[in-house]
């Protein structure tokens, strides 16, 4: 991939387009607005060091001009960091945001977002070296469909780079996405009935299943092989149940 220092260029663009929208719904300078914005920057840093961990790590897979696929792309903080090194960059998602496309514009890159679901992927088999899957997996009902399109669409080779809470982690603290203490010392069911029959009433519980170990998220996407997981807290055995970011790849 081309020079990496090149991502940094992002930075203004995408924080006034994703300011200017934020604005649309929440006023400048409100806490709703800078919490948010906040988020979307974070994702962007994160997409960023992704981009330049897997590129020092897998030359061989990301060397040249890699495809790079996305999946529930969100703001395209992952995505766009990918696209500002020379990789064909596609964001699929339910319904794909219109800032990732406007920051593209503005930065010139070439991005490209697509409507889909990720138990039926809109490409062809072989089609990308590279699948983002970034908080993703814990929401979906039918992961193991979602984990046979990626191996479908994962060139020979390829690798696909997944993140989500370790549920260790969070075990006695506040959960990861709504915050409540000890929400996830309780099964998923009861987990979910809580959420919308007591503490969020009406409001659905997003959560399908927050993973124990890495062995559990890998079952989930059948065909991929572990190839490293990589923990900032632990060395050895431990990283499998309180991991940062784990790679599989396709045989």
């Amino acid at each position: 991939m081309a020079d990496l220092e090149r991502g940094s260029e992002l930075d203004a663009v995408f924080r006034r387009v994703n300011a200017e929208h934020l604005a649309r719904s929440f006023p400048a300078g409100s806490a709703n607005h800078e919490h948010r914005l906040e988020f979307a920057l974070g994702r962007l840093r994160e997409g960023r060091r992704a981009a330049e961990y897997l590129a020092r790590r897998y030359p061989e897979v990301l060397g040249g001009e890699p495809a790079v696929l996305d999946l529930g792309c969100g703001n395209g903080g992952m995505l766009l960091p990918f696209a500002a090194v020379g990789a064909r960059a596609v964001g699929l998602d339910l319904d794909p945001r219109p800032e990732i496309g406007a920051v593209g514009r503005a930065a010139g890159l070439a991005v490209e977002t697509v409507a889909g679901r990720g138990e039926a992927l809109p490409f062809a088999d072989d089609s990308f070296d590279l699948v983002l899957f970034v908080e993703t997996v814990e929401h979906l009902e039918a992961p193991r469909r979602t984990g046979r399109e990626i191996v479908r669409v994962l060139r020979p080779g390829g690798i696909c780079y997944i993140t989500t809470p370790p549920r260790l982690r969070f075990l006695f603290g506040r959960d990861p996405h709504y915050g409540l203490p000890g929400l996830l010392l309780l099964p998923d069911a009861l987990q979910r009935r809580l959420f919308e029959g007591l503490l969020r009433r009406g409001e659905p519980y997003a959560v399908t299943h927050t993973f124990w170990s890495v062995a559990g998220v890998l079952r989930s996407l059948p065909g991929l092989e572990l190839a490293e997981v990589t923990s900032k807290h632990w060395a050895g055995p431990l990283r499998r149940f309180d991991w940062d970011w784990i790679v599989a790849s396709k045989a």
